[in-house]
């Protein structure tokens, strides 16, 4: 396991989020800018670079390339070959309203791009280099009844078709056109604790029991209540096993439990398939992508150790005075022992005979 902090270039320890894209770099939302990973070393960036705004909590890569950013202060911002495209130098990013902050950025079917902002009413859907501004608002939807006005209570908007957008709130998900009239609705089965929590290239949704997909499809069951004490930040699956990121560390498979000291924020993969695990105000960490695989032996041996390999599925290693050990069936035994007899002529003793210098 590797970490990463200010030491090694990160701009800071308190890392929302990390994305790889289409040319495996790693990019880490921080909240003093960001940084990007080439496989040697982190480059940072911040608003002297030409991004509006220093705190950054993910990213969200379309299909012309565009890398876009998901600002605190609500500003429009993408990445594209060694520039940083804003309102300041790219008039169509241009918001006309204040926007809270950023907090959702959803790559549609379509290619567009859906942008959510904090506690706001208010979506912009991007396709190519135009703009789509939609307004939920009670006094806009033509059709909205008394037993509908928590719509208000909104998680989540998206594009679901030409005029279609769905709204996913605390008690029901809803289909509205780009006319504002209410297509369908559907009662929350799903509980009022709806989380939406995102991923490299997808989003979810959790209750205190369940994964769900973007559809609402259960994808995984918790086998223990996430909200006890716990704060999920976003889900990652590999194909064969699960990742949830919390406040009480990496939750693998919902059994294993590791870094249960940091607050985890966000899970990904390289090209390589190791994994990268980001946490607030603890940096980053690196694992092997057979990590799974390993184990951890406590107690065998607590000094350094300066080498070891793998022969026939046993371990063996030398320690700093150079004495052979073997870890076999998760025991720890020393082979030889090396001794100093009286300051001049060493020896190596085995615990059960002697080894002569001819041997």
């Amino acid at each position: 396991m590797l970490h990463y902090s200010i030491e090694d270039g990160l701009p800071s320890t308190n890392i929302y989020s990390v994305y790889r894209d289409h040319n495996g770099f790693l990019w880490f939302a921080t909240d003093k800018g960001i940084a990007r990973y080439n496989g040697i070393r982190f480059e940072t960036f911040t608003t002297f670079d030409g991004m509006p705004d220093n705190e950054v909590f993910l990213f969200k890569e379309d299909h012309e390339g565009r890398l876009w950013l998901s600002t605190y202060n609500g500003e429009l911002c993408y990445y594209k070959d060694g520039i940083f495209h804003s309102a300041a130098n790219t008039p169509f990013l241009k918001l006309p309203f204040k926007a809270p902050h950023i907090y959702n950025i959803t790559l549609e079917r379509d290619s567009s791009l859906t942008f959510n902002f904090y506690n706001c009413f208010v979506c912009v859907n991007i396709k190519h280099e135009r703009m789509s501004i939609l307004n939920f608002t009670f006094d806009n939807i033509k059709n909205i009844d008394q037993n509908t006005r928590d719509i208000y209570y909104i998680i989540y908007k998206r594009k679901i078709a030409a005029d279609r957008y769905q709204i996913v709130h605390r008690n029901g998900v809803y289909v509205i056109d780009s006319n504002y009239m209410i297509r369908s609705a559907v009662k929350n089965i799903y509980g009022i604790f709806l989380l939406y929590i995102p991923s490299q290239d997808k989003g979810y949704f959790t209750n205190n029991d369940h994964i769900f997909s973007q559809d609402l499809d259960t994808i995984q069951s918790l086998q223990k209540p996430i909200y006890n004490k716990r704060v999920i930040h976003a889900y990652y699956n590999d194909g064969t096993n699960s990742y949830l990121a919390s406040n009480t560390g990496l939750i693998i498979n919902d059994t294993i439990e590791i870094l249960k000291d940091n607050n985890v924020s966000s899970v990904t993969q390289d090209l390589s398939g190791n994994y990268w695990v980001t946490t607030l105000n603890n940096g980053v960490f690196c694992f092997r992508k057979d990590f799974l695989h390993s184990r951890i032996y406590y107690d065998l041996y607590k000094e350094e150790v300066k080498y070891c390999n793998v022969i026939n599925g046993d371990l063996f290693y030398i320690t700093l005075d150079n004495s052979l050990y073997e870890l076999k069936n998760g025991k720890s035994a020393c082979l030889y022992e090396r001794k100093k007899t009286d300051g001049i002529i060493d020896r190596y003793e085995k615990k059960e005979y002697i080894i002569s210098k001819d041997d």
